[in-house]
């Protein structure tokens, strides 16, 4: 009876030591599956860490690349206002110039009036009118420097007319000058109409002619106290 006993002792510790161990198995699989868990949780936190990151990265790029690309537009904008305003002035400039033209073309600058001849015996001064146009040579003034007097009693020349004028103001045959102009602005390259110099080159007012293009700077020769221009 005493051994029965024994062995049933015997065989109930060992299921009450059998459960025991089957519990702590049990224990370690729970604990390894929320590891398991947990790891899986922090790595697809990392994944979402990341994909934000990168699509913050993105969003960055992309907005620094708009950024450079309006900075981009705006800088052609600015080049072509640019260029506009450059084309605009040039427009101006060339109006200004045309004007300008058309009011030296009312002084009579570029009229086509020309020194022909100087007779210093007689006194007198032929003067062709080389333009398209008539020219009234009344108030037209001549200079022999500082002499200055206007030219009344002539009238009209037609083109390609010439006509013969007497010489209000003294000259000389030895050296000198003789500018025509339309008013008595004498050192104005757009009032000087004609010029010739004779005997010595730079009188007062040859660099005015010349700045008017109409004078290139060499005196003449006097012969028989005649001057012949060309």
């Amino acid at each position: 009876m005493n051994r029965i006993a024994r062995i049933l002792a015997i065989m109930f510790a060992m299921a009450l030591f059998a459960a025991a161990c089957g519990s702590d198995d049990a224990d370690v699989d729970a604990g390894a599956t929320e590891t398991d868990e947990s790891t899986e949780t922090d790595d697809a936190m990392e994944d979402d860490e990341a994909m934000e990151d990168s699509d913050s990265d993105d969003a960055m790029e992309d907005d620094e690349a708009m950024e450079d690309s309006d900075s981009e537009d705006a800088m052609e904008d600015e080049a072509m206002e640019d260029d506009e305003a450059m084309e605009d002035s040039d427009s101006e400039d060339a109006m200004e110039d045309d004007a300008m033209e058309d009011e030296a073309m009312e002084d009579g600058a570029h009229s086509g009036l020309a020194i022909v001849s100087i007779d210093f015996d007689a006194g007198e001064v032929v003067i062709a009118n080389n333009g398209d146009a008539e020219v009234d040579l009344d108030g037209h003034f001549l200079c022999n420097f500082p002499a200055y007097e206007a030219i009344s009693g002539v009238g009209a020349v037609a083109p390609g007319a010439t006509v013969t004028v007497a010489i209000p103001v003294d000259v000389s045959p030895t050296a000198g000058e003789l500018g025509l102009y339309t008013t008595d602005s004498y050192s104005s390259p757009d009032a000087i109409q004609a010029y010739v110099e004779w005997g010595s080159a730079d009188h007062e007012r040859s660099s005015v002619a010349q700045e008017a293009g109409i004078w290139d700077g060499v005196p003449l020769d006097v012969e028989d106290n005649m001057l012949v221009v060309g």
